[in-house]
């Protein structure tokens, strides 16, 4: 069965989702504290319109929503920071608004609805050699600049307002980290689909936060589980003739959830014995 890796087209594939799923992991770990973990899913509405405005006007769909994501992300962030949006209706400005303008553009033009299938659930194994290294670059980029600001950013999710006072620029920090998220969903698009990626984004850091020792574990955590949900995603779409996006994205559910269920019962196993010593 792991013959069909000799191949080019599957090693490309297998790279490709590893280098999305661990920076998609470690902006998970950020999100999810500050109450964003539906940004993803947003962003991802966001894409598809713009998937949709670029194939109806002829151009790369995913340059176009590659523009229209990080105009979106910025402008959004720039309201809620602003007090003109909450976070919880950014985001639904995000979904509503991508998927109604999405669906516009789709329907509008005439043989579009089969192009977008393969940027909606993705199509690994068509990726190139030039798209693989596209998205290690940004990869890089964006898991050397959390590593670089991780003490600004950690400040950041979890008092915002102690971080202005302390004279740091959080408008830039939060437009940073939104466009990163952006971005990265955006050059996924082809790996995993643009209705799947926002799982890599929220599984693994939910289960890190929850099983990690510290908040600081958690960003080593978060891509060991987002890594280990790929080698599943991908042995469960050659064993069972699946998708592979949908492969990727429900193994990322399974392995996150094994990996809290397996948690849970550690501790649970760890306190008895020290309830007991203390009763007797």
């Amino acid at each position: 069965m792991f013959d069909v890796f000799h191949h080019a087209f599957m090693q490309r594939a297998l790279l490709s989702s590893i280098l999305a799923v661990i920076p998609l992991s470690l902006l998970g770990v950020l999100l999810v504290p500050r109450g964003q973990s539906l940004l993803g899913a947003g962003l991802s509405q966001v894409a598809f319109f713009g998937v949709s405005l670029g194939l109806w006007m002829g151009v790369s769909p995913t340059g176009s929503a590659l523009a229209v994501t990080s105009a979106a992300a910025g402008l959004v962030e720039w309201g809620r920071i602003r007090g003109i949006l909450l976070a919880d209706a950014a985001t639904a400005v995000l979904f509503c608004g991508g998927l109604a303008f999405g669906t516009v553009f789709l329907s509008g033009g005439h043989g579009l609805q089969a192009d977008v299938l393969s940027y909606l659930f993705g199509s690994a194994i068509t990726i190139s050699w030039r798209q693989v290294w596209q998205l290690a670059g940004v990869s890089a980029v964006i898991v050397s600049s959390i590593v670089l600001l991780r003490p600004s950013l950690i400040h950041l999710i979890f008092d915002e307002d102690s971080a202005k006072a302390r004279g740091l620029r959080v408008l830039p920090l939060n437009l940073c980290l939104t466009g990163a998220s952006a971005v990265l969903l955006v050059m996924t698009i082809q790996s995993v689909g643009l209705l799947l990626s926002s799982t890599l984004l929220v599984f693994p850091a939910l289960a890190a936060l929850r099983v990690a020792p510290s908040y600081r574990h958690a960003f080593w955590v978060a891509p060991a589980i987002g890594g280990a949900s790929i080698v599943l995603g991908f042995w469960l779409a050659l064993w069972a003739d699946l998708s592979l996006g949908g492969a990727l994205a429900a193994s990322s559910v399974l392995v996150s959830g094994l990996v809290v269920a397996v948690g849970s019962l550690w501790g649970l196993f760890r306190t008895n014995p020290s309830s007991h010593a203390s009763q007797q």
